[in-house]
């Protein structure tokens, strides 16, 4: 699994770790692992992203090659919310998280 909140811990940050040096350094390791399945000719990898609109998903298929297969976790944005308050973890990212939340529902409808 190629998850972004897991490779922030990996580089030394914490999940929801939003300093500059952190996010650069997740992003070179996220390239470096997606890079890594170039090669790869056996086994199976989830890479989630967030990528609200059509064009967004199109690009990651592309990029992913044919024999990837992009899918949308339809949630309600009303559970992501429920979800984010209930998480003790995320109380000092939580505002950010909705706003997130909201803005992802605002460009998926666009």
């Amino acid at each position: 699994m190629i998850d972004f909140d897991v490779i922030r811990r990996a580089v030394g940050g914490s999940k929801w770790d939003d300093r500059p040096e952190i996010i650069a350094a997740a992003f070179t390791r996220r390239g470096e692992m997606l890079h890594s399945l170039t090669t790869r000719t056996a086994g199976r990898c989830w890479f989630i992203v967030m990528a609200p609109t059509q064009a967004e998903r199109d690009t990651w298929q592309a990029a992913l090659g044919p024999l990837s297969s992009v899918m949308m976790m339809e949630t309600p944005a009303a559970v992501c919310i429920e979800r984010i308050g209930r998480d003790p973890d995320r109380a000092p990212v939580a505002a950010r998280q909705i706003e997130a939340v909201r803005s992802w529902i605002t460009e998926a409808m666009d």
